[in-house]
């Protein structure tokens, strides 16, 4: 892959335009170019003009960048892939939570990615699950989907192995099987149910 020099150059001095652009067109580019096998390389040479058409970004926009976990995410889901796109600019998983916010109501994103994104960035920092108890711990704060994205980050930061992020699937699919309740959520008997019981409200949550 490679960009012909005058119009790398026009590119990137023009790149001021971009704040023209639609949110949602810049959301549409940003989804296409996270999922192709350039990626990394396009980030890496240009971020300057991605940082343009994302203001929350600008801080980060003259410092030297290393896209190449993206690598690792192509065939994943875009709330993989962006915060993967995040975590890259930020450099530091604390920064890259604090900005997945801004970024994505910036980019008018659905709620529903906007949430996995703010979620993913956070829980990345966390430490790796040492055994299933560990395992299940972060499944109350997570759906075991959103565990396996997790998983999927970590293994493209080279955080964990894919030996190590194998066997987490193993439990992670042990534990879903055995439908097991983690979340209050989850629960078959809700706080509607234990009212019709005749509980007052401030003993529900303790018997939930």
């Amino acid at each position: 892959f490679e960009i012909e020099s005058e119009t790398a150059s026009a590119a990137v001095s023009l790149r001021g335009l971009l704040c023209s652009i639609s949110a949602e067109r810049i959301m549409a580019e940003l989804k296409k170019l996270l999922a192709g096998r350039f990626a990394p390389e396009v980030l890496n040479a240009y971020f300057v003009i991605f940082a343009a058409a994302l203001p929350p970004l600008a801080e980060y926009a003259e410092t030297a960048m290393d896209f190449s976990p993206l690598c690792g995410c192509p065939e994943q889901s875009d709330a993989v892939r962006l915060s993967a796109f995040l975590l890259c600019a930020a450099k530091n998983a604390q920064k890259a939570a604090a900005l997945a916010e801004p970024v994505m109501r910036f980019l008018k994103s659905d709620n529903r990615l906007r949430k996995e994104v703010c979620l993913l960035t956070e829980m990345f920092s966390v430490p790796v699950p040492a055994d299933k108890t560990d395992l299940k711990h972060l499944l109350q704060r997570m759906e075991p989907r959103q565990a396996e994205e997790l998983f999927c980050l970590w293994e493209a930061f080279e955080i964990c192995d894919g030996l190590k992020t194998q066997a987490l699937r193993q439990t992670l699919t042990e534990i879903t099987e055995s439908r097991q309740c983690f979340r209050l959520c989850e629960l078959a008997v809700t706080g509607e149910d234990l009212l019709a019981e005749g509980l007052r409200p401030k003993e529900i949550g303790a018997a939930l």
